[in-house]
């Protein structure tokens, strides 16, 4: 594992893909959290 690894590295290389230590996201799982999020509140607001 390198110092200039990215958190997608570090998380890839432990096989925890969206997760860097089983509580905080890497940024491919924030990404998806992000997204979930926008949908949710374009949802609410739609309405």
């Amino acid at each position: 594992m390198g110092i200039d690894w990215s958190w997608d590295e570090v998380t890839h290389d432990g096989g925890r893909e969206p997760l860097v230590d089983h509580i905080h996201l890497n940024d491919r799982g924030g990404a998806v959290v992000a997204d979930l999020a926008a949908r949710w509140l374009a949802g609410q607001t739609s309405s």
